[in-house]
């Protein structure tokens, strides 16, 4: 009779165990679940701030651009040389603009996937 009794009792902790690594694993998979999406998220969101920040940098040269230009336009007297010199110095300042946005841009990636990673 006790045998029958310790038999049940192991069926019924067999069952326990069954169910508690069922529910375990149930959780894990909620988890990584929940992790894949937050990373998806993350990534959409900076997918979105690049190209946000890549109108706006294309809006930043139009308007730098034009600026020069009627800047150049105004200054009749000068000649070609400075003008030439003038546009010259305006690329290089786009570029020094774009590379700085860009440090930034890569500066902010690398915060945010350590945060992800934390």
């Amino acid at each position: 009779h006790s045998s029958s009794q310790t038999e049940v009792q192991r069926q019924r902790n067999f069952r326990d165990q069954t169910k508690l690594e069922t529910e375990k694993n149930n959780a894990i998979k909620t988890i990584e679940t929940a992790l894949l999406q937050r990373v998806a998220d993350s990534e959409e969101r900076i997918k979105s701030q690049v190209e946000a920040e890549k109108l706006e940098q294309l809006a930043l040269k139009e308007q730098e651009a034009k600026m020069v230009e009627r800047l150049l336009e105004s200054q009749l007297v000068m000649n070609q040389e400075t003008r030439d010199n003038v546009m010259r110095e305006h690329r290089r300042n786009l570029l020094e603009l774009e590379e700085g946005m860009t440090v930034q841009k890569l500066r902010y990636k690398r915060k945010k996937h350590e945060r992800l990673a934390a």
